[in-house]
């Protein structure tokens, strides 16, 4: 806990850091990955807090996959803090200092990976910058920081 929130009693039993998510679908083998969360509006888990890979481009509640689980299992997920460094899956090739916006989600394979912002056109919403020192491979657990506050490119 924060030493400004210890003697207030409005600002106890907060989630800070890592925390639990209930897996809307598989999350398995898909740590490093980016995940949105969602309240479970059926089932057993209404009312809960869900953890689903993006299915937006745009999606905004976004947070890292830290340990994956099977659908209804219980995940750790991390928010993501403009500034800190996060390990991701890069979908394709990255330099230091490219920026990095989601996969298209079009492509199941791709859901909740990054990728270099496209040359193709479209508005892209840039969330981090590839800080590892050597080119990256495909599917590469890259170092990036989180960088949001860069918003959205158009590309035309």
């Amino acid at each position: 806990m924060y030493p400004y929130h210890k003697n207030y009693l409005s600002q106890q039993n907060l989630r800070i850091g890592v925390f639990t998510a209930i897996a809307v679908a598989s999350l398995i083998g898909k740590e490093g990955q980016l995940v949105e969360l969602a309240r479970i509006g059926s089932g057993g888990n209404t009312g809960k807090i869900g953890a689903d890979l993006p299915n937006n481009n745009g999606d905004t509640q976004l947070y890292v996959l830290v340990e994956g689980g099977a659908s209804g299992e219980k995940v750790k997920v991390a928010p993501i803090i403009d500034g800190e460094s996060y390990k991701l899956r890069v979908n394709g090739t990255a330099q230091a200092m490219d920026v990095l916006c989601l996969a298209d989600v079009a492509t199941a394979a791709d859901k909740g990976k990054l990728r270099k912002v496209p040359a193709s056109a479209g508005t892209y919403r840039q969330l981090f910058v590839v800080e590892e020192d050597a080119d990256t491979v495909d599917e590469q657990l890259v170092n990036v920081r989180a960088a949001r506050w860069l918003g959205n490119v158009t590309v035309s």
